[in-house]
């Protein structure tokens, strides 16, 4: 008899702490759910104001390459490189390095220093005319990768060489750099096809991000 008394009473209780510990479990997985949507939202926002402060600084920088090409060759000395100049040019932008391509593909820096550069993409497009932007892997002079900048140099209506602004490994990574909840992330810079190009750490970086 006192058995039944006990499991009347008992049961009940029971079955209301199960109701509790499995609603508690419910509102966990749900604001688990609702907590990772939101982070998720988060990181999406933050990435794509990342993208667009990446997009900005090379687009500023692609506007500066062509005007300082553009002022450079109303004083130039077509047939002379004037590495001071391109010292105090370098000293005044954000680039690394601002170096001429003359017509020969010698590319020369504001260090003086020298490459051949005739089978570039940027020195070809330049010649054409044209500005832009273009990426190189394991440059001849610095042996990194490099991103260059590109404009040609007129002089009476002729393109006579292409005047280039070049960030370094180290600055595309500081350009890069995105700090998520207070934590680093590991970021990369890929080309359309998926080959990385530079990354925020050098600790297991694949090829290809795809």
């Amino acid at each position: 008899h006192e058995n039944r008394i006990f499991w009347k009473r008992a049961i009940p209780v029971c079955i209301l702490l199960i109701c509790i510990i499995v609603s508690f479990a419910v509102y966990l997985d749900t604001n688990r759910r609702m907590t990772v949507a939101r982070n998720a939202n988060y990181v999406e926002d933050a990435a794509n104001q990342t993208v667009k402060r990446i997009d900005d600084l090379l687009v500023g920088a692609e506007n500066s390459i062509s005007a300082i090409a553009h002022l450079y060759g109303q004083t130039m000395d077509p047939e002379q490189v004037d590495v001071e100049t391109l010292q105090k040019l370098t000293n005044d932008t954000p680039f690394d390095y601002i170096g001429i391509v003359g017509v020969d593909g010698i590319y020369t820096d504001n260090h003086g220093q020298q490459a051949q550069v005739s089978d570039r993409f940027y020195f070809q497009d330049g010649m054409k005319g044209n500005s832009g932007m273009d990426i190189i892997f394991n440059g001849r002079i610095a042996h990194e990768n490099l991103m260059i900048f590109y404009a040609p140099l007129w002089y009476d209506g002729e393109v006579v060489g292409v005047l280039t602004g070049r960030y370094r490994e180290y600055q595309i990574r500081e350009i890069i750099a995105a700090t998520y909840f207070e934590e680093p992330a590991r970021t990369y810079l890929c080309l359309s096809d998926g080959t990385v190009f530079i990354s925020s750490d050098d600790e297991g970086v694949p090829e290809n991000i795809i």
